[in-house]
Formats: C-alpha cells, structure tokens, sequence
C-alpha cells in the first residue's frame, strides 16, 4: 500500500478516470453510468497508523510504569519471598511466548487488530481483578496467593504477547524506507 502522496495522487487519479467513464457513460444515451459516484475508490489512511500504534503503546507503557515497578512489593506484602517473587519473573517470558503463538494462530481467524483489542482488554481486567481480590484480603492466604500469582502471571503474558501482533501490523502500514523510524 502507498503512503502520503502517492496514494492521494492514486485516489485522485481513480476519481478522474470514474468521472471520465461516467460522462461517456451518460453521453450514450439513457444508460446508467457503468461504475460508482465521483468518490475516491480507496481511502488511504496508512499514515494515521504507525502513529496510533505509538500512542498506545506510550499509553500502556505509562500505565506499566506506574504499577509493574510495584508488584514485587505487593508479592512481598503477600507474605512471599524474594527468591518465590524472583521463580515468578522467571515463569512470565515462558507464559508470554505460549500465548504470543496462541495469538498468531487467533489473528488468523479474528484478525490481528481484534486479538490485540481482545488480549489487552483481558489484561487489563485480570489487572482490576488483581487489585479488588487483594482490598478484601485481611491475611495472606494460600489459595488467595496462587490465584493472585495466577492472575498476575497471565496478566503480564497477555499484555506483552501482542507486540508480534503490533509489530506486523506496524510494517503492513509503513514502507520500507521509513520503518527506521518507528
């Protein structure tokens, strides 16, 4: 897909090719023009893309900054300990990769845009989940501990496993000589 100029001169030129063929059209006689309105065929808004990309990951990244530094202190005011914290930190890159090829194979069949709404979404209630189970809380407890490690486990995979997802997307909308830059 052309990007900037080059797709407006695209549209344009389309636009004046339809209007040519329906003037011929309508010079024949009664018939109805052979092809749509004087409307661009194609609305390229490529550029708008990589830049929406951008600001949702800035928007997440400020988001992760202001609460991911805080977990191994909210682990260790669940009664864990720094190694048991650490063996977490191990397990999410693992966790990531199986969910980042289980959302490939899913934006197959849903699309790629739609998995990464869908998996950001989840992330960011199993988040919510997180903090309302620890408000009711009064002690550590063990199943209280493993569901919230679950939860965050999950969490952390399913916000990180669609940057494949953004990364595709991202190089479908900007070309060759430009992709530096994002």
């Amino acid at each position: 897909a052309a990007i900037g100029g080059d797709a407006d001169a695209a549209d344009a030129a389309l636009a004046v090719s339809a209007n040519a063929h329906d003037a011929a059209a309508t010079n024949q006689g009664d018939k109805a023009p052979l092809s749509e309105p004087t409307v661009p065929l194609r609305h390229n808004r490529s550029w708008a893309v990589p830049y929406l990309l951008f600001g949702s990951s800035l928007l997440f990244a400020l988001g992760s900054g202001m609460t991911v530094k805080f977990f191994p202190l909210f682990f260790r005011n669940l009664g864990m300990s720094p190694v048991q914290v650490q063996i977490i930190y191990a397990i999410v890159p693992l966790v990531m990769a199986a969910l980042s090829s289980i959302g490939t194979r899913l934006s197959r069949r849903l699309g790629r845009i739609q998995v990464m709404l869908l998996l950001k979404l989840v992330g960011i209630s199993l988040l919510v989940s997180m903090g309302l189970l620890s408000r009711g809380a009064p002690a550590p407890r063990a199943p209280l501990l493993v569901l919230q490690v679950t939860i965050y486990v999950m969490r952390t995979g399913l916000m990180n496993c669609c940057y494949p997802l953004e990364e595709s997307v991202l190089m479908d909308h900007v070309p060759k000589n430009r992709r530096a830059r994002w």
